[in-house]
């Protein structure tokens, strides 16, 4: 909803998935990113690294992929491979602000 409109109706996980930019997944890994980084963009499949971000005792890297499936299948294989503690992987869906920013063309609250 957008000044009192109906911008569109749907659960958040399909509104996510019709307005997002790209393919991706996002990688949380123990400790630093230097060495995953390097790893991660050798991997068949990964375009590009979009974001880094690091935390105290982990990072959480977006990558972006040809095909989610595969790169949630052959990402952790490579990693333990490499001996990186992998946390978790999943898909990368945009937020439910970056949602309505793409639907209404306008920032939240303006």
């Amino acid at each position: 909803m957008n000044k009192g409109k109906i911008v569109a109706v749907d659960t958040p996980l399909r509104l996510s998935e019709v307005t997002r930019d790209f393919r991706g997944v996002k990688v949380t890994l123990l400790g630093p990113a230097e060495v995953a980084v390097g790893l991660l963009e050798t991997v068949e499949g990964v375009k590009s690294v979009v974001k880094v971000e690091p935390e105290e005792e982990y990072t959480t890297i977006q990558l972006k992929v040809d095909d989610e499936e595969s790169a949630m299948i052959t990402i952790p294989q490579r990693l333990k491979s490499n001996g990186i503690k992998l946390i978790g992987i999943q898909r990368a869906l945009p937020s439910l602000e970056e949602v309505f920013i793409r639907l209404t063309g306008e920032e939240v609250g303006t």
